[in-house]
């Protein structure tokens, strides 16, 4: 087998290489595009076989031009209308090519990713809205708790405050609640923690008091990354029409 003959077999056997690469890229393109989860499989692979394909054509490429520079120069027969031939292909094929594929990026760049930031936006605005009405249906639903509790804790003795508390904390599924008095002194409390720490009031008592504020509501970050809700009410005891206390209830969120 001479040198002539040896040559076009090996280009003959790498385009054949290239041809069944860009098969294989094709097919595991395919298969990765109706799974999902496949993609993270064989992204690897499939990154591969691409590069192998590039490279096979890529020397295919060379050696050709090689060939023909190397036969022009000899002034070989057919070498001048072969690299004619060569530079229409180049210029109707490849250069428009490059136009298409120029348009096509900029056009990916600049119009499907606006697509998705709009539609990103767009649904993390929603979210947005839609946890805060979550969070203002719990406070409305945490504050008329408390104010039930209130309105029951009046009508009872002194004595009964704790027991009862006790009793409505687990019956308004808080995690806690206390009876703070004129001067901030805690009544009563009761809580499903069994920390020693004493409650804390949301804000000056006696503010609440004097200014006869209603209610109070807040949300609040707590130490695990969650959050709890934190309401207070006028408490009145029955017989006397000024408020006597504030009364404090905490709730956590029903996700933690």
């Amino acid at each position: 087998m001479d040198a002539r003959t040896l040559k076009r077999a090996l280009y003959g056997l790498l385009a054949a290489s290239g041809v069944l690469l860009s098969l294989v890229a094709l097919f595991l393109l395919s298969v990765t595009a109706q799974n999902s989860a496949q993609f993270d499989r064989l992204h690897n692979v499939l990154i591969g076989v691409n590069i192998a394909g590039a490279i096979v054509l890529f020397v295919l490429l060379i050696g050709n031009l090689i060939r023909l520079l190397r036969e022009y120069r000899e002034n070989v027969p057919g070498a001048r209308l072969k690299a004619r031939m060569v530079g229409m292909f180049v210029g109707l094929a490849v250069l428009p090519l490059i136009v298409v594929y120029y348009f096509a990026v900029q056009y990916i760049n600049r119009g499907i990713d606006s697509w998705f930031d709009v539609e990103i936006e767009e649904g993390l605005g929603n979210a947005i809205e839609l946890v805060r009405a979550v969070l203002e249906i719990q406070k409305r639903e945490n504050l008329q708790s408390t104010r039930q509790m209130a309105r029951r804790l009046a009508v009872v003795g002194e004595r009964q405050f704790v027991l009862e508390l006790s009793m409505l904390r687990r019956e308004a599924a808080a995690s806690e609640a206390t009876l703070f008095g004129n001067n901030a002194q805690i009544l009563a409390t009761s809580s499903d923690s069994t920390s020693a720490e004493m409650p804390r009031p949301p804000l000056d008592v006696m503010q609440m008091l004097t200014k006869e504020q209603p209610y109070h509501v807040s949300i609040e970050d707590t130490q695990d990354g969650s959050y709890e809700i934190r309401t207070a009410v006028l408490f009145t005891v029955r017989g006397r029409a000024e408020p006597v206390g504030v009364i404090q209830a905490l709730f956590r969120s029903r996700n933690a």
